[in-house]
């Protein structure tokens, strides 16, 4: 779990820990495992681009920074 700037999930393209600015990412989403991928799939994203991801995929989140700062996304409505 997380340890100071370590994280549980490793990076898919370093093979290590991750060490981005978002420390924790809730998503709301349609199922459990939507929420979890799409989740651990921002996280692993620069804030603004999780934030754009989440927003473009139509899914409401929580998103916080290392510096604890929390950054709401809506679910966007598409039509």
């Amino acid at each position: 779990w997380a340890q100071g700037r370590r994280h549980h999930v490793l990076d898919p393209r370093t093979g290590r820990m991750s060490t981005g600015d978002l420390v924790q990412v809730t998503v709301v989403a349609q199922t459990a495992c939507t929420a979890e991928w799409s989740a651990t799939a921002a996280l692993l994203r620069d804030p603004a681009d999780a934030a754009a991801w989440l927003r473009e995929h139509g899914l409401p989140a929580i998103l916080v920074t290392d510096e604890r700062a929390l950054h709401v996304e809506k679910e966007s409505n598409h039509g």
